[in-house]
């Protein structure tokens, strides 16, 4: 196929006047751009413009107005013919161009295109394992700190148990003592967070003697509980002793056994119960029954009283309606 050529120079606007050849037959014949001289253009138009440029058209001049119009547009024809044309040529010019420029793009691609996709899918899959391997890796190391924290702070707690318990009175310091013996024992577990541990166990240091002040407090208190329990145990006993030999002797008098804990002699009741108590709690117990007898008696004393009331009452009742029947 010929490549399109442009026109030489003189295919130009003289040409297209019509002084030669038409316009169409110009661009009928032209394989590539039609080109204008700009100059000579110019000059004609200008040529044409003085021509008509001091003639006013009238109803009067009609037919010299409507040839002059038809000089002056023709040459917007011819301009507009040949701007289509040239307009065609270039868009067919840029679109063979564009074609050939991406034809030979592909053709040069395709010498080491497949070779580079090659080198190209090596290096993404290997990089790609790499990062699956760095964020193992960095799992994995989040894991390990995260499980030490755990631990460290596990221990923490329970260290803290321990302290309150020994101030509660419920453990021993001996205890605490272990357990932070227990945990250093375990440093190599923390690895590199070992001195975490170190100073958890470094901040007890200060508190060992305030922990033994409490310790012996509770252990004095608790001696002295146990003291008064076994004074009141040995008290106890010997009130015990006392009470049974007292119903011995009641028993020996005649005493009748009312119950698991009452006994009576001649009218008078005895309560175990009573018996165990001091002279004044007996005194104060016996005064407080003497209390609740009194006051049973006047209960006692008005349930009668009514009781004969009532009875008196229907008697008369009964005195009346026997002689209404008289």
């Amino acid at each position: 196929m010929n490549k399109p050529q442009f026109l030489n120079e003189d295919a130009s606007m003289p040409q297209i006047f019509n002084e030669i050849v038409s316009v169409k037959d110009l661009i009928k014949n032209a394989e590539g751009l039609v080109v204008i001289d700009e100059e000579k253009v110019r000059l004609r138009l200008q040529e044409l413009h003085d021509k008509y440029k001091d003639m006013e058209p009238s109803e009067e001049n009609l037919k010299e107005a409507i040839d002059a119009r038809a000089e002056l547009r023709q040459p917007r024809y011819d301009l507009d013919k040949i701007q289509k044309h040239n307009n065609s040529v270039i868009h067919k010019r840029m679109t063979d161009m564009k074609q050939h420029n991406e034809k030979l793009a592909d053709y040069l691609r395709a010498i080491v295109g497949p070779l580079e996709e090659k080198f190209d899918k090596t290096i993404k899959e290997a990089q790609a394992k790499a990062e699956e391997r760095r964020q193992a890796k960095e799992k994995a190391e989040q894991e390990r700190v995260s499980n030490i924290t755990q631990m460290i702070n596990d221990w923490k707690d329970l260290l803290i148990k321990f302290e309150s318990d020994i101030r509660l009175g419920k453990e021993k310091v001996s205890t605490l003592e272990a357990k932070l013996e227990e945990l250093r024992l375990e440093f190599p577990k923390f690895e590199e967070f070992a001195y975490l541990a170190e100073q958890c166990i470094s901040s007890y240091i200060d508190k060992f003697e305030e922990l033994y002040t409490i310790e012996r407090e509770f252990e004095e208190i608790a001696a002295k509980r146990k003291a008064e329990e076994e004074e009141r145990a040995k008290q106890k006993e010997l009130m015990d002793k006392k009470v049974n030999t007292f119903i011995q002797v009641l028993i020996s008098k005649g005493a009748k056994m009312l119950d698991t804990d009452t006994y009576e002699l001649d009218g008078t009741r005895f309560s175990r119960s009573i018996m165990g108590m001091t002279e004044i709690e007996q005194f104060n117990a016996m005064v407080a029954q003497a209390e609740e007898s009194a006051k049973q008696r006047k209960e006692d004393e008005e349930r009668r009283r009514k009781i004969r009331e009532e009875e008196e009452a229907l008697e008369a009742k009964r005195a009346q309606q026997r002689k209404e029947d008289e």
